[in-house]
């Protein structure tokens, strides 16, 4: 007697071998011996964990409670354990470890790859060494002009505010700020963010058929689930697939043609015979003077990687730094006071650079803000080598993707002293030195972040500039929590300020009640 099982309950048992019986039967078969560490949920089953935390912007908060729970190593996947320790930034993204970037970063890969998204270390090298010199700090300090003036431009947006009496989004403006920033300094395109009070710019697809759209949720929603199906890599393209309807693909598509448009237009002005200084000529160029001859895809990967960070992770660690010095006036007080020394009760503009580079109460709030509100929370996944490695005392199996996440780094009683109190003179203390080594808002060894000159620039220009000239108040009052929605950058949400401008040098209360 022939049976024949229909085709859709065939489906099914495929199905259901493939989302249960295998997961299951690999987890009890344990060729690694990953399942001596402890797992949260069905973490250690099936991925759809961490993609479920990773769609609904928790993984961050899931990772961490989970290691509360069950201790500094965890597993976090079927082929994914978490770490915190000391050693284990040194061991997984320290300079000279065997761990290479894991296939989660092929989620960002277009038709080429960037520097952040490359996971063969000589084509890393080779991507990082051309960006090196654009971010060395002598040619940082010679684009400094363009961030005073578009900070000027954003004080300008602010001091309308007051003299109107209106409540503004402070993050909001800080993000057109970024936008301005990056179009210079990249593309020396401006952008006009600021001042329109708006992100709108010209994109472009291939064929030249140009379009006007906005780049701030289109990020989001691209990382958004980028990330969630970088989860599974294997089947990413298939989940691409599934999940065509998603806002985050057109939202990528949008950003890319954004990036497209800034491209074109930047290589036209040097076709036109224009000199420029800016981050985008050492795409062009060998700093010999010689040509790079790059394709246009490569060009558009690495500046859609520096608009990217350029523009949204700067703008998280800025509003968090405004965020909790406004929630702890006693930081904000003492910051005060030490830019009124150094910049003098006449001064009333954006300061240079090399006037409060080295302030180190500036730097610690600055500092301490990523500590506690880092740009990227979660970990950075790493893969260790066919072979294996050693991690943190544990011998971890070859192919295994591990990580530290940050957020849990920064927030671990055992590394840093009253971990969730924002409190700047920890970084002026005498083991400073130790606490710089899980310190990782940039990550860490060779795949650190090559724009930490200009980070700092801008930030402390910035907060300077906005913590020198005005008090700021929340519109919610004093209690106001900061939104945060994790994509793989830690998005904050709106942040309504009432502004006020200061009396330089002077105590405000003696002030107030001589005028009375």
């Amino acid at each position: 007697m022939t049976f024949h099982i229909p085709l859709w309950e065939t489906t099914v048992l495929l199905l259901l071998g493939a989302v249960i019986v295998w997961p299951v039967f690999n987890y009890f078969r344990d060729r690694k011996r990953l399942r001596r560490f402890p797992a949260p949920s069905v973490a250690g089953f099936t991925n759809i964990w961490m993609m479920y935390q990773q769609y609904n912007h928790n993984r961050v908060l899931a990772t961490h409670d989970a290691h509360q729970k069950l201790g500094k190593a965890v597993r976090v996947g079927p082929n994914h354990l978490s770490f915190i320790s000391r050693q284990a930034v040194k061991d997984i993204y320290g300079h000279g470890t065997a761990a290479q970037k894991d296939k989660f970063y092929i989620s960002f890969t277009g038709t080429h790859e960037s520097s952040l998204d490359s996971t063969d270390r000589q084509a890393h090298g080779e991507k990082r060494k051309r960006l090196a010199a654009a971010f060395a700090q002598k040619r940082v300090s010679d684009m400094e002009y363009l961030v005073s003036d578009d900070v000027q431009k954003l004080v300008n947006r602010f001091d309308e505010a007051i003299l109107n009496d209106k409540v503004i989004n402070v993050r909001w403006y800080i993000n057109m700020l970024l936008f301005d920033l990056t179009g210079h300094l990249v593309f020396s395109q401006s952008l006009g963010c600021v001042e329109r009070g708006d992100d709108m710019m010209v994109a472009q697809k291939l064929d030249g058929t140009k379009y006007e759209t906005k780049p701030a949720n289109a990020l989001r929603n691209s990382l958004r689930i980028g990330s969630t199906m970088g989860w599974a890599p294997s089947l990413f393209q298939l989940n691409k697939r599934l999940t065509w309807w998603h806002p985050g693909w057109k939202g990528g598509a949008d950003f890319n043609s954004i990036v497209l448009h800034m491209v074109r237009t930047r290589l036209e002005k040097e076709q036109q015979g224009a000199e420029l200084n800016d981050f985008f000529k050492s795409l062009v160029w060998t700093k010999d003077g010689g040509p790079l001859g790059l394709e246009i895809g490569e060009m558009v990967a690495e500046c859609a990687l520096l608009l990217n960070a350029g523009s949204d992770t700067t703008t998280i660690v800025l509003v968090g730094t405004m965020f909790l010095l406004t929630k702890w006036p006693d930081a904000a007080k003492k910051l005060r006071e030490e830019l009124d020394m150094a910049l003098g009760d006449d001064f009333d503009g954006v300061p240079a650079f090399d006037s409060v580079k080295n302030l180190p109460y500036l730097r610690a709030c600055v500092d301490e803000a990523m500590r506690m509100r880092p740009p990227l929370r979660g970990g950075l996944p790493r893969v260790t080598p066919k072979e294996g490695m050693q991690i943190d005392g544990e011998w971890i199996a070859g192919n295994t993707t591990v990580s530290v996440p940050t957020y849990s780094l920064h927030h671990d009683a055992d590394l840093f002293k009253d971990p969730w109190t924002y409190r700047p003179e920890r970084w002026l203390e005498e083991n400073a030195a130790e606490l710089q080594s899980v310190f990782i808002p940039f990550s860490a060894g060779g795949r650190g972040c090559i724009g930490r000159n200009v980070s700092y620039l801008e930030l402390l220009v910035v907060v300077s500039t906005l913590m020198r000239r005005y008090d700021f108040e929340f519109e919610a009052g004093p209690g106001f929590e900061l939104e945060t929605k994790d994509t793989v950058n830690a998005h904050p949400g709106p942040m309504m300020m009432k502004l006020k401008r200061r009396k330089f040098g002077m105590d405000l209360e003696k002030v107030d009640s001589a005028t009375a």
